[in-house]
């Protein structure tokens, strides 16, 4: 929790965003966001709560808690009709959506669509001869974390279906020259991570003060692990139990108990909390410091990791 602690008690639910009902096959940031911050208000609730809201693919199985960071925004949940609104794309862009599923999140379809939309909103913003001075704001304001996060999404286009443990050594060891030949050679596409980033922050902060002015407050999920084939491991590599060969040499875990024969094993990679130590856990106070950029609240998963954690050999398949 963030906000001055309160004794009075107050009521809330936990509704994620793409489970809210909308035409894209994907909750989103949209009309529908706002509805339920009004339905929240009639009722009298007065906490939002959402699942991690970082960026999600399909090699995860569209998972929150596998992101590829922990600190981008998940562009899928960006409103195309407010993308429309703020002549971005066209209303005929907007009529050319497939037929999405009605009972459940498309997120094959939504995907698709999605991301062909923010193309061509990119495509107008790339051919504005002055861009937006928030958008020059914005990717100055993050670029600790953005920088990366713009280079690793190209290079993972660059090297499909690879891990990147699995680059050319000079890219996963991060060497900041090989990075450089990569940015001058990819500038549009390393902008156009950075637009969109640049539009889902934007519409968020739209939408969390809409709440905040109807006295809704947001909680945010903050998993206590990463993915391994994330920005911040590669990235930040030593702040990991990673090996020689830059593979981690253990995982997140717990052990067998009543509920669970071999055990849990998650396969995050785990923290080196005395290499974190040394320059005063520097990755953790900027990831829960840009959390409270967009939450009123915090819930980390799970506290107690904080405190003490299990590690598994990552040679062995369970936590037995």
């Amino acid at each position: 929790m963030m906000k001055k602690r309160s004794s009075k008690r107050i009521a809330g639910v936990l509704h994620h965003i793409t489970s809210l009902p909308g035409p894209y096959g994907i909750g989103d940031l949209g009309e529908q966001a706002y509805t339920f911050v009004d339905w929240m208000r009639s009722c009298g609730l007065r906490l939002w709560q959402v699942l991690p809201i970082n960026p999600i693919h399909r090699g995860s199985m569209y998972s929150p808690y596998s992101s590829p960071s922990a600190f981008a925004g998940n562009v899928l949940l960006i409103s195309p009709d407010k993308l429309f609104q703020e002549g971005w794309i066209s209303r005929q862009d907007l009529k050319k959506k497939p037929r999405f599923l009605t009972n459940a999140t498309d997120y094959q379809r939504a995907e698709k669509f999605k991301i062909s939309l923010l193309d061509k909103a990119f495509n107008r913003f790339n051919s504005m001869p002055r861009k937006p001075a928030s958008f020059s704001r914005f990717v100055d304001a993050n670029r600790h974390w953005l920088a990366d996060y713009a280079c690793f999404c190209v290079l993972k286009d660059l090297y499909p279906h690879k891990k990147w443990s699995q680059w050319p050594v000079s890219l996963r060891l991060h060497d900041e020259e090989a990075l450089g030949s990569v940015v001058q050679s990819h500038v549009q596409s390393i902008m156009k991570v950075q637009f969109k980033q640049y539009l889902f922050y934007k519409q968020w902060g739209e939408l969390r003060h809409y709440a905040t002015t109807n006295n809704v407050s947001l909680m945010g999920d903050l998993p206590i692990y990463v993915n391994f084939d994330s920005a911040d491991v590669w990235g930040g590599r030593l702040n990991f139990q990673l090996n020689k060969y830059l593979r981690p040499k253990y995982v997140a875990g717990v052990p067998p108990d009543y509920f669970s024969e071999n055990g849990q094993r998650w396969g995050n990679p785990v923290y080196d909390w005395p290499a974190m130590k040394k320059d005063g856990f520097n990755w953790w106070v900027r990831r829960v410091a840009h959390q409270k950029t967009l939450f009123d609240y915090i819930r980390i998963d799970h506290f107690r990791g904080l405190v003490k954690y299990w590690r598994i050999d990552a040679k062995n398949k369970t936590a037995k």
